[in-house]
């Protein structure tokens, strides 16, 4: 995404880094406050509204996903680029034909099903490990980047998924709430 829009969304410090690593496979771990979520919406708008992309954006629960995910999209995403919006279906489709549909991880079978190129896992640590495998087998569109965003949990999931395993093309990126 432009450094132009970053600004003009307000992104900054880990926020910043984590908009403009392009890792397939990456994690923003950072205190209550230090902008995850926010984060995540504007990373999400730079890759589905860049190109045509399918995506899934997902929280632990229903009532997360309602009250904090979904509503930070539509706060931070400019208004011209949404063509419909969905509260009963819990999707948004973009003028360039992207749709991003969000669902809570409550029931990981239930994740199943449509063709993605963006996973977006929003307070990850919340969900499993099994959630996040089965949204790994969607994701068989272009871009083909999947991210998390969480507050930290300790040497939970994420932390073997991202550090303990040490693969190329997982990162992890750690933003701290006084930033």
């Amino acid at each position: 995404m432009a450094r132009v829009i970053e600004v003009e969304l307000g992104v900054f410090g880990s926020q910043a880094d984590f908009v403009e690593d392009d890792t397939p496979f990456l994690a923003l771990v950072g205190g209550r406050g230090s902008g995850k979520t926010k984060g995540g919406a504007i990373k999400l708008l730079g890759l589905v509204g860049a190109q045509k992309a399918n995506a899934i954006v997902t929280a632990p629960s229903f009532p997360m996903l309602r009250d904090s995910t979904m509503l930070t999209c539509l706060e931070t995403w400019p208004r011209t680029m949404i063509t419909d919006y969905s509260k009963t279906e819990m999707t948004l489709c973009l003028t360039n034909g992207s749709v991003v549909r969000f669902r809570s991880t409550d029931d990981p079978d239930h994740l199943r099903g449509p063709n993605n190129g963006v996973i977006w896992m929003d307070e990850g640590a919340q969900s499993t490990l099994e959630a996040w495998q089965i949204l790994l087998g969607t994701l068989r569109e272009e871009p083909g980047k999947a991210f998390i965003t969480t507050t930290p949990r300790g040497y939970d999931w994420i932390y073997q998924e991202f550090v303990a395993k040490a693969r190329p093309n997982y990162k992890i990126i750690r933003g701290r709430s006084q930033d």
